[in-house]
């Protein structure tokens, strides 16, 4: 007797009755294909954004990320302005170039960047005359919470914009 083969998920119950039973997401690849429109056939969300221009660096680590629409459960979201990002990067961390990148692969740049603003004055004189940001502020309220979440989650998909 020959094994039948299934048929391909149809519509989104269908897709999320087979990816609870512990389909493959990939396997759904058809089934996206023939999703038209703004939203993630999968989960009803629009595409992640991506990168746009700003004052502030915002940040998410997202965790069990959609393959389609790239969001997932937020486990970081913060903010912080982007007067340090030559600190940053002249520190070796340049963030923006770390957007959908797995978690795991900002550990040890971020590491050391981190070492290196805590202990070279020279970062402090990178500090914005306007008073927004500073090397402590931005080492205690974004750059180790960053680090922190990607120890912690380092399959995580890491998204920027700034």
């Amino acid at each position: 007797m020959a094994a039948t083969k299934k048929r391909a998920p149809r519509t989104l119950e269908e897709a999320l009755q087979a990816l609870a039973a512990g389909l493959n997401p990939k396997k759904l690849h058809p089934f996206l294909e023939t999703r038209t429109g703004p939203n993630c056939a999968l989960c009803e969300l629009k595409p992640h954004e991506g990168v746009h221009k700003g004052m502030s660096y915002d940040v998410d680590i997202c965790i069990d990320v959609c393959p389609h629409c790239q969001h997932g459960e937020t486990v970081l979201d913060l903010n912080y302005t982007s007067n340090m990002g030559r600190a940053w990067r002249e520190a070796g961390f340049d963030i923006m170039s770390f957007h959908e990148a797995e978690a795991a692969t900002l550990i040890k740049p971020l590491s050391a960047a981190i070492h290196a603003l805590e202990n070279d004055p020279y970062y402090k004189t990178l500090e914005p005359d306007n008073g927004w940001g500073s090397v402590d502020g931005s080492l205690r309220n974004f750059l180790k919470p960053i680090l922190l979440a990607c120890e912690k989650h380092p399959q995580g998909v890491f998204y920027v914009s700034g």
